[in-house]
């Protein structure tokens, strides 16, 4: 018998076998009498079935499974003496051949968990950015609140952008006529906020119920050429003909001890003490936020220095198990669960694939640096959980081996942190793209 051994990838393995008849001929002719054996044909005994009549009915269907059979065994005792311990689903046996009773030839491809030797993940500078509190965002939560206390009164005129506003809208062709079909009855136009096209706000000041406005505004997008990748500027002028349904002005709240005390669930009296508890907000969400970046960027870090490919049964695993808690959540909230597995694939490959890098790295660095967690330090974690679940009304405690996860996880991050060094720099100027990209590095 001789074997060739292909490495088609980190993790993926192709046997081919070149096996000479007489060494599997007493082996093929078992599963030959083996399949014979279970033949059932009206008219004859089990098992007695005549040669020609099987030949006619299942014509070499018979010879061809015996041949599979076979090196199937042959492929297992290969593995076993050569001490490889394949994924086990994996193994599968193609281009399966006999040459006329002379050579059986057929090759065994499987896939391999992954022979790590986890290295340079301490003593790595990783850079964090490092979001801060402004001002600015304060302001605006707190107008944002009391904005929810506010109550609206109705206007017979629009006298600034403290109003709510109905309009019907019609587009206007470039001749300044009205378009049929379409007219879009009681638009909600909310002046106090800042989203408002300004050429609308501009329309609408001054006018009183049933006046008539006009507005007109430039969109602009980009348009990509799915050849040449070549990008195109397209701008188009959007016209409007309206008429004012309703108004109504919007009241603030009355300053007082009653309504902070309300907005901070009991923890303001005034305004500069309301300020400071959405400002403690802004500063606990920033730095659970700044943490995550951390978490994020050494997760990176790791498997960039410990790069490799995953198996693809692994990633295949993954995939079906998203793709199905997705189906599962669309049903939930009674959306459209037609999605195409195909593009779901496409879309989460990458994301799947560095999941899984990590979570085998992680593995070996918990091993290797012993952090596992006792048995006294899970139960002082799940006293810990508990008494937070009874204090935030029932929050949901994980299951034990969830748990664990848990709390290994926590003090894996923990000796990371500790081990690296960690450089924190300002934000851009665009904080959502921060929160955004740095959100997306693992």
């Amino acid at each position: 018998m001789e074997t060739t051994k292909i490495n088609i990838s980190d993790s993926e393995i192709e046997l081919s076998f070149t096996v000479p008849f007489p060494e599997i001929e007493d082996r093929f002719n078992k599963e030959i009498n083996k399949q014979k054996s279970k033949i059932q044909i009206d008219g004859f005994r089990k098992g007695k079935v005549p040669e020609s009549v099987i030949k006619r009915i299942y014509g070499n269907s018979i010879e061809m499974m015996a041949y599979e059979n076979v090196a199937i065994d042959i492929s297992s005792d290969y593995l076993k003496e050569n001490n490889i311990f394949p994924i086990p689903e994996t193994v599968r046996i193609k281009e399966l051949d006999a040459k006329e009773d002379k050579t059986l030839t057929f090759k065994t491809q499987y896939e391999m968990p992954p022979v790590l030797e986890v290295k340079d993940y301490t003593g790595q500078t990783i850079e964090v950015a490092e979001l801060k509190v402004q001002e600015a965002e304060v302001e605006a939560e707190y107008q944002k609140a009391l904005g929810t206390m506010s109550t609206q009164e109705p206007a017979d005129e629009i006298t600034g952008n403290n109003h709510l506003v109905k309009v019907d809208l019609q587009k206007v062709d470039n001749d300044g006529n009205l378009v049929p079909g379409s007219v879009m009855p009681d638009v909600p136009v909310d002046l106090s906020k800042g989203n408002v096209v300004p050429s609308l706000v501009e329309a609408l000041a001054g006018k009183k119920l049933n006046d008539e406005f006009e507005f007109s505004f430039k969109d602009s997008h980009t348009h990509k050429h799915p050849d040449t990748d070549e990008e195109t500027i397209h701008e188009e002028e959007f016209k409007y003909r309206g008429t004012v349904k309703e108004i109504s002005r919007i009241v603030p709240p009355e300053l007082n001890e009653d309504l902070f005390q309300k907005l901070s669930y009991g923890t303001s009296k005034t305004e500069a003490e309301f300020k400071d508890f959405l400002r403690k907000y802004f500063e606990s969400y920033y730095e659970e936020l700044t943490n995550n970046f951390a978490i994020n960027k050494i997760q990176s870090k790791v498997i960039e220095n410990n790069d490799f490919v995953p198996p693809p049964i692994y990633v295949k695993r993954y995939l079906r198990s998203l793709y199905e808690d997705e189906i599962q959540n669309r049903k939930s909230k009674r959306q459209n669960a037609n999605v195409n597995e195909e593009e779901f694939n496409k879309s989460n490959k990458a994301r799947v694939e560095n999941t899984i890098k990590w979570l085998l790295l992680k593995e070996m660095i918990i091993e290797k640096e012993n952090l596992f967690v006792s048995d006294e330090e899970f139960q002082t974690g799940k006293a810990a959980r508990l008494s937070q679940a009874n204090n935030n009304y029932g929050d949901p405690v994980p299951d034990d081996s969830s748990l664990k996860t848990e709390l290994e996880n926590m003090k894996l991050w923990k000796y990371l942190r500790e081990n690296n060094t960690l450089v924190m720099t300002e934000p851009g100027l665009n904080k959502s793209n921060d929160i955004k990209e740095e959100g997306s590095n693992a």
